[in-house]
């Protein structure tokens, strides 16, 4: 597992779980924050967005452009190479999800507070083989998100949900389908949710828990059927918490671990969700 940057230094480390050890491999190209990372083909890593300092957050800029070129981290050769740099500039937060064609969507992440444009959900996609950037179809009803989730369906469709936007979370949905380049509304969760987490479940229902950006907060649990377009409420976590890291176990359980709780107060808590 490859941890990098939210350090001065831009270092990046590798933990080997058979001896349960770190590593430390060569440092990023770029010092970042806030970024994304996706494992794409060949095995290896790319980093986009965020921002070499640590900001609040809401700033109204606008789209603008990118100041932060993406790259790549090779396992075979630990090295680092600096990729096309993306359009725009998503120092908070943004979601990278690799699709079932190699491509990476990155969705969300930029400084849109108060701004004219913030209607507008400026999402890209990377190619990796062409080493090029290109822009989505604009998605406008929910509009820029810091703070929301991406989970790739089952049907190599994205569902992006919950979010951030004018310092407020929200419930709203909708579904990116690469092949089209289009994106369908879908049903608003039951909940607003922002730095919630979200698993995919290995019937393709999508489980989405917790909330809490700033003082929103939720223990509350839902999950979404992609085939009925429905969200329907499951069982909740013990306690509020937002900034969730979720991994989906190999007996298809969902581990919750950490987050703010309350909102900004690290937690060691970890919990597993058992789907029915």
């Amino acid at each position: 597992m490859l941890v990098a940057g939210g350090d001065p230094g831009g270092t990046a480390e590798i933990y080997d779980p058979a001896f349960d050890s770190w590593t430390l491999t060569a440092p990023m190209n770029s010092r970042r924050y806030d970024h994304a990372a996706v494992l794409i083909p060949g095995g290896r890593v790319l980093i986009t967005g965020g921002t070499a300092t640590q900001t609040v957050g809401i700033s109204p800029h606008g789209a603008a452009p990118a100041t932060l070129p993406a790259e790549i981290y090779d396992p075979a050769s630990d090295s680092w190479t600096v990729a096309a740099t993306p359009a725009f500039d998503r120092p908070e937060y943004p979601t990278a999800t690799a699709l079932r064609d190699g491509r990476v969507l990155v969705v969300g992440g930029q400084n849109m507070y108060g701004s004219t444009d913030e209607s507008r959900e400026r999402s890209e996609v990377y190619n990796p083989l062409s080493n090029t950037w290109s822009e989505t179809a604009v998605e406008t009803r929910a509009g820029a998100r810091q703070y929301h989730t991406a989970t790739l369906l089952q049907d190599g469709e994205v569902l992006v949900a919950g979010g951030i936007r004018d310092g407020r979370s929200n419930a709203w949905a909708v579904v990116y389908n690469p092949v089209s380049n289009s994106w369908t509304q879908v049903a608003n969760m039951n909940v607003a949710r922002c730095g919630h987490g979200a698993q995919l479940l290995a019937g393709g229902k999508v489980l989405l828990f917790g909330s809490g950006c700033w003082s929103d907060m939720s223990a509350t649990a839902e999950e979404f059927d992609p085939t009925s377009n429905h969200w329907f409420e499951v069982a909740s976590l013990a306690n509020p918490r937002g900034d969730i890291v979720s991994v989906r176990l190999a007996g298809g359980e969902v581990l919750a671990l950490g987050g703010g709780m309350p909102v900004n107060t690290p937690t060691w808590v970890a919990e597993i969700f058992e789907p029915a």
